[in-house]
């Protein structure tokens, strides 16, 4: 594993090396939130970069919690650690290439090549990528508001590896996408006759001001046959990078189930709120056909004035007006505050329920790098509460 991991390092620095030569011969080479290489009139484009990001976590469980989920502790993770590139050749074939490095191997993220331009489906790509659904899950970890996604999250499928379509509409106001999808690995690699059908339409009938002022509307579904043996299972973790699993509904004998979510986002100025809900539909009949469901609300002020961007039907990131670089800016600062609940109880499957409340603060202290530290409680429905405390150092590129 550690030959493999020094492989990929070896071969990123080199592709690295072989654009800097390139730029040398006469590409231009820039800076716009990562390194760029390109050459307009050859059609070739590519970027490179990665990510940092150290999270340290303090947990205090009340004593009905710490004795019903043992191994609850404070500690400190490399939550991602990535490298990528990414590009355009010959103007219409795309690319990306992403490894994480966190926790000691290098997992595929987003591995895929594609076509863009394709009459009425837009860009088609093939490869280990993102299903198309959900605004928390598609918006990039580099810009999420707080630590951990919403709880919505884990009904939501995430990378998988599949053949996608995605087209958009003008100034980012429609965007359609849709793929078919296996259950891969961290290697990307899909055996058994497990199928996914997943679509995503959202619309932003106001989006002006690069979203500074937006209104972000979503629908998206997923059809997910199971593999050969027909067991469906979830477990969860609250909103927290370091604790056990708090809720599982175990191994239900089903041949299938249906994922179905709604979501929504506003921004004014400095002001943000979006939202999500979703239900997971099991096909199981000595249940009753239960489901899962989840949703969250969440806010965030930005004080210094800047707003949440907005691109390709995801939230985005915050960029200083004057970044902390020792000539007397201050950078960004934002509050932020979410409500999110996950619920594993319907009919006959009883497995619990929690819903999480998280205030955090946001130091942008420039367009790539920020400290988050978040405050969150958790009450884990007739058994106890968990009040946290979590920090964030991170640098993306």
């Amino acid at each position: 594993m550690r030959l493999h991991r020094t492989a990929t390092i070896r071969v990123a620095l080199a592709t690295m090396l072989l654009a800097a030569g390139s730029a040398r011969a006469g590409v231009e080479v820039g800076w716009n939130g990562s390194t760029r290489v390109w050459d307009h009139e050859k059609g070739y484009a590519i970027r490179f970069g990665g990510r940092i990001m150290n999270d340290w976590v303090f947990n205090s469980p009340d004593d009905s919690l710490g004795a019903a989920v043992p191994g609850i502790t404070d500690g400190t993770r490399f939550r991602r650690v990535r490298l990528f590139s990414s590009g355009i050749i010959q103007h219409n074939v795309v690319y990306k290439v992403q490894f994480d490095f966190a926790g000691g191997d290098a997992d595929f993220k987003d591995v895929y090549v594609g076509v863009r331009g394709v009459p009425l489906l837009g860009t088609v790509t093939v490869g280990h990528q993102y299903e198309p659904m959900g605004l928390e899950t598609l918006t990039s970890s580099k810009v999420i508001s707080l630590l951990e996604r919403a709880s919505v999250s884990h009904l939501m499928p995430e990378r998988q590896t599949g053949i996608r379509f995605t087209r958009r509409g003008r100034d980012d106001r429609f965007t359609a996408a849709g793929g078919v999808f296996r259950t891969a690995n961290s290697y990307g690699d899909a055996k058994g006759n497990d199928y996914a059908f997943t679509g995503r339409v959202v619309v932003a009938p106001v989006n002006e001001d690069h979203g500074r002022n937006l209104v972000h509307l979503g629908v998206s579904a997923s059809y997910r046959q199971t593999d050969d043996d027909s067991v469906f299972s979830a477990h969860a973790r609250p909103e927290n990078p370091i604790v056990p699993t708090f809720l599982e509904t175990g191994d239900i004998r089903s041949p299938h189930h249906v994922i179905v979510g709604v979501e929504a986002a506003v921004n004014r100025g400095s002001v943000s709120v979006q939202g999500e809900a979703a239900v997971t539909r099991i096909s199981a009949p000595a249940l009753d056909d239960p489901k899962l469901t989840a949703w969250y609300v969440q806010g965030s002020w930005i004080l210094t004035g800047e707003h949440r961007g907005y691109h390709k039907g995801t939230m985005g990131g915050v960029r200083p007006r004057e970044a902390f670089d020792g000539r007397g800016g201050a950078g960004a600062w934002e509050l932020v505050a979410r409500y999110s609940t996950l619920d594993f109880n319907d009919g006959p499957l009883q497995k619990g329920r929690y819903a999480v409340i998280t205030a955090g603060v946001n130091w942008y202290l420039n367009p790539v790098t920020r400290v988050m530290i978040d405050f969150a409680g958790t009450d884990l429905d007739g058994v106890g509460t968990l009040n946290t405390v979590m920090t964030r150092f991170q640098v993306a590129f």
